[in-house]
């Protein structure tokens, strides 16, 4: 499995149909016509973000644990 977000294949299920990415950071689920991708935000809310290869807002991505 890739991420939709940034097609990385650091890949983990957290729930069904429901992913996390380790190299962006994201969560990502399964809708009925393709992948939802969200950041958390410094309050633990999920921030809708672009599917396909797309880039996240950096700020969002900070704690993730890969640097």
């Amino acid at each position: 499995m890739t991420c939709p977000h940034c097609l990385g294949r650091d890949v983990g299920r957290i729930a069904p149909d429901h992913y996390f990415c380790w190299d962006c950071c994201v969560e990502f689920a399964r809708d009925g016509e393709g992948w939802q991708v969200f950041a958390l935000d410094d309050e633990g809310q999920l921030l809708p973000l672009p599917v396909a290869g797309g880039e996240a807002d950096e700020g969002l991505l900070e704690g993730c644990g890969n640097g």
